[in-house]
């Protein structure tokens, strides 16, 4: 990267050093501990959720809104991994995209869940 101090007057540019965090760093690797802490748990709630599949309470719940939630969830903790990788333009736009996706997934299949939830008690109301 290039760039230059306008601030003190200075109309060269400047090397600046590439920084970013390396898989070998303390950080990185904690983030790796979360994420597959984070991981392990979404797949417990996943096999718990699938384990009960048919009861009253899961359908009721709405499963494809909790699918979509869970998918959201799991594509956040798998974009960690792309924060560790070198920066180029590829893997700077799947960084700034992919977290924002992920989080869309999940605010989307939540505002469905409170429409439908919110439809359901003004039906309650209405009658």
């Amino acid at each position: 990267m290039w760039g230059n101090d306008l601030l003190h007057g200075s109309s060269t540019c400047v090397h600046v050093q590439e920084s970013f965090l390396h898989i070998t760093d303390p950080w990185a690797i904690t983030l790796m501990i979360l994420a597959i802490i984070g991981l392990m748990s979404v797949a417990s709630v996943t096999g718990t959720f699938i384990y009960y599949w048919n009861r009253p309470i899961i359908k009721s719940s709405g499963r494809e809104q909790l699918i979509l939630i869970l998918i959201g969830i799991t594509l956040c903790f798998v974009v960690t991994v792309i924060y560790l990788i070198k920066p180029s333009i590829v893997v700077c736009t799947l960084q700034r995209a992919g977290l924002w996706f992920c989080f869309s997934i999940i605010l989307s299949a939540l505002l469905v869940k409170l429409v439908r939830i919110s439809r359901i008690f003004m039906q309650s109301i209405n009658n």
